[in-house]
């Protein structure tokens, strides 16, 4: 029998009778964990009705949000996971014992084996990790493959059934159709948020996906935008979409957390994240108590998962090997071998089979989603949601069809394509474009060459100093929160904690990776410092050795 236990930050269901938290479902009672669009309105981190669990029941394969919502009846239990499968849900399976938690720590405590070398290898080279791979080698994550048609995973056990999302039944739209379906959803979304809060804040720069928000949010008055950087192309861009669209702008970003200063604050990033992401992570909410509930802010993930975009390394289109930038040469050579052991089946099973529309576009979009996507996600929705208010209104499963529907090449697609076609059915050509005067947009221009969408080259800025902008348009995070996370002078750099003695059995293990330890290492080979110095801290975490308070 399955045995539960609920509270509004985490849960645990297991039938292990050696779990000491859950206790036999004596209630019916129904929660959501994350953030769920309805029809009028949010969901989010709460205890819900039954006829609001039926809602998203009946609905659940089109909803749009990063969440996983539980309903305990008549000591029955179902989970619902969003469609896309990216909130972060973790599970353990073996000996007959089958544990679920949104919380990597709830099972590490239980199952905990042994770290996961793989997972590491991944991360040096995706900067994600593969296959639903987590830190801890015994616990898997869900991913959006495992609740499709097809899969092999059980999802139903007696007592407990986690319910597929089988999203792909959207083949009655044309690519035409999708793309006018996504952009009313996201408009009406975005109408929600206005009408549910006092000021947005959403940062936007030359990028696409910031540009499909604010295309969204045009219209509305207490939305307000800033960008990072005070000499960038970004913030050029930024300044003039501002100056000719008339568009807010900040004078202090408060959703923003700060950065991580000590091996204390690195493990508690560690267990917000769920290990998911090793590297780039600041800037996430990463604090403890809200700061201000009357606002939000906004992100946005689309072109990621429509484009496909991989740093480091990245799947070749020809024949799903795995494609080295000259900078991660020195890793092992046994990472590669791990890497090409999942993505070639998984190339080779999606393109032939005719499970999905067999173009390379579609497959790179269903990689995306069963790998690095939940890293991305868990972090700017999942855990920014915690205490105040995080929403990536791009999130929608019929992205999935607008991208396999798509008539453009796949290199007109991954260079923003679909996206611009999606900015402009929002909120007209001229938003979409600008500034972008001289380029081939498929569909609008016609050059004979396709640069990539955030290049600036043939567009010129109007004539402002740096100074200028330096002197006028200054703004900061608001770090006030910061102090109740602890003394920020006790700083530890990745090299300090690296060369601690703590990890000299590690790296006696893998010789290989001791490079990493050397001081002298500047980027790019100080982010694979970051990763390596992370994944050795949430084995110290996971495994238990470091107590958390």
């Amino acid at each position: 029998m399955f045995k539960s236990y609920l509270n509004q930050k985490d849960f645990l269901i297991t039938n292990d009778w050696r779990a000491e938290k859950p206790e036999k479902n004596l209630e019916n009672k129904y929660i959501i964990y994350g953030h769920c669009f309805t029809d009028d309105g949010i969901l989010k981190n709460r205890y819900i009705s039954k006829t609001e669990f039926d809602y998203i029941k009946r609905n659940h394969w089109k909803l749009s949000g990063l969440f996983v919502c539980i309903g305990l009846q008549d000591g029955i239990i179902d989970v619902l996971i969003d469609p896309l499968v990216q909130y972060p849900v973790f599970y353990v399976e073996q000996n007959g014992i089958f544990a679920l938690s949104n919380k990597l720590s709830n099972l590490s405590k239980l199952y905990y084996d042994k770290y996961n070398i793989d997972y590491l290898f991944d991360s040096l080279i995706y900067e994600a990790p593969l296959r639903g791979m987590t830190p801890v080698k015994s616990v898997k994550m869900l991913q959006f493959d495992n609740l499709q048609i097809g899969s092999q995973f059980q999802n139903s056990r007696p007592g407990l059934t986690i319910h597929k999302t089988n999203i792909l039944s959207r083949k009655d739209l044309d690519y035409s159709e999708a793309l006018e379906t996504l952009a009313d959803n996201i408009k009406k979304r975005a109408k929600i948020i206005s009408e549910s809060f006092e000021y947005i804040e959403c940062q936007l720069s030359g990028g696409l996906d910031c540009r499909i928000v604010a295309a969204a949010f045009k219209n509305y008055d207490n939305i307000f935008y800033y960008s990072f950087g005070l000499d960038s192309q970004d913030r050029l861009c930024f300044e003039d979409l501002a100056d000719k669209f008339g568009l807010r702008k900040t004078s202090k970003i408060r959703f923003f957390g700060s950065g991580i200063r000590n091996a204390a604050y690195r493990i508690k990033m560690i267990d917000d994240l769920n290990g998911i992401k090793l590297h780039t992570y600041g800037g996430y909410m990463n604090y403890d108590e809200p700061i201000d509930i009357k606002g939000c802010k906004l992100s946005g993930y689309f072109g990621e998962y429509i484009g496909h975009k991989l740093p480091s390394a990245y799947i070749s289109p020809e024949d799903g090997s795995i494609i080295k930038f000259p900078h991660i040469d020195a890793l092992p050579e046994r990472a590669y071998k791990v890497a090409n052991e999942y993505s070639m089946p998984f190339w080779t099973y999606n393109l032939e089979c005719g499970r999905y529309k067999t173009s390379k576009r579609a497959v790179n979009q269903l990689f995306y989603l069963n790998n690095r996507g939940p890293s991305h996600f868990g972090m700017h929705s999942a855990a920014d949601n915690v205490h105040d208010s995080s929403f990536n209104i791009l999130y929608d499963p019929v992205a999935i069809t607008v991208s396999e529907q798509s008539p453009y090449s796949d290199l007109e697609n991954k260079e923003g394509a679909t996206c611009v076609d999606l900015i402009c059915s929002i909120a007209g050509l001229d938003f979409g474009l600008f500034p972008y005067e001289g380029r081939r947009i498929p569909r609008y221009r016609e050059f004979d060459w396709v640069p990539e969408i955030n290049c600036f080259d043939g567009y010129s800025f109007s004539a402002r100093k740096v100074e200028q902008i330096q002197r006028e348009h200054s703004i900061a995070p608001d770090l006030s929160h910061w102090d109740a996370l602890g003394d920020s002078d006790k700083t530890s750099t990745s090299a300090e904690i690296l060369n601690n003695k703590l990890f000299d059995t590690f790296f006696r293990d893998f010789p290989e990776l001791a490079y990493l330890r050397n001081l002298q290492f500047t980027w790019p080979y100080r982010q694979h410092q970051e990763i390596l110095c992370n994944f050795l801290l949430a084995d110290y975490f996971y495994s238990g050795a470091w107590s958390h308070t």
